[in-house]
């Protein structure tokens, strides 16, 4: 019970102080912080009557690891510039069991993708929460082939303001991406979550 209690506390202090939260964070002159790290990992199996896999039960193994540190300056209020940087490894494992032919080998398939672009934000006027909308450029390139592209994202959502200088970060966003060697063109809807600090002078 006194666990409730305590988190009770800190909500309701978080609301009782919230008008002081983004005065200063969102004033010219102030440095953003801010990322997103993520990992998945699954496992399949699925059975082949494929004649070349000799209708073995095929394993799959997928590891996804992304990273995105983001940096901005507001040069007004309300209104900041910056860029974000972002690698991008994933792999894939492919073997069989209970097949007539266990000789058979595949190799394991890694893709590493690395980006960078600048980006432009505005904040709208809040207590605890600030609401925002930004847009996005980012080169991309695939680092094991010669595919490369570029990433136009539009983005927005609200900080929710824990601290003067602290933010957490639901976001929606949605992103055109178009790519060569091979073409490829791609449109994606995300939803997603960022931890941002605000550094005051």
């Amino acid at each position: 019970m006194k666990i409730y209690k305590v988190f009770f506390l800190v909500i309701f202090s978080l609301f009782y102080n919230s008008p002081l939260f983004p005065q200063d964070a969102l004033k010219k002159g102030v440095y953003n912080l801010s990322g997103s790290i993520s990992y998945s990992y699954s496992k399949s199996t699925s059975s082949s009557n494929e004649p070349y896999y000799n209708s073995g039960t095929a394993n799959i193994k997928e590891t996804y690891i992304s990273m995105t540190p983001s940096f901005s300056y507001f040069i007004m209020n309300n209104l900041s510039i910056g860029g974000s940087i972002s690698y991008y490894y994933a792999e894939t494992e492919y073997s069989l069991s209970n097949t007539t032919n266990p000789s058979l080998v595949f190799p394991k398939s890694i893709s590493r993708n690395f980006g960078i672009g600048p980006s432009i934000r505005y904040y709208f006027s809040g207590n605890i929460i600030v609401p925002f909308l930004g847009i996005s450029e980012f080169y991309s390139k695939n680092i094991n082939s010669k595919q490369e592209g570029n990433i136009f994202t539009a983005v927005g959502g609200i900080n929710y303001f824990l601290s003067n200088s602290v933010a957490l970060e639901p976001f929606l966003s949605y992103s055109l991406s178009t790519y060569n060697k091979p073409n490829q063109n791609t449109n994606t809807f995300s939803i997603g979550f960022r931890i941002n600090y605000f550094i005051i002078k």
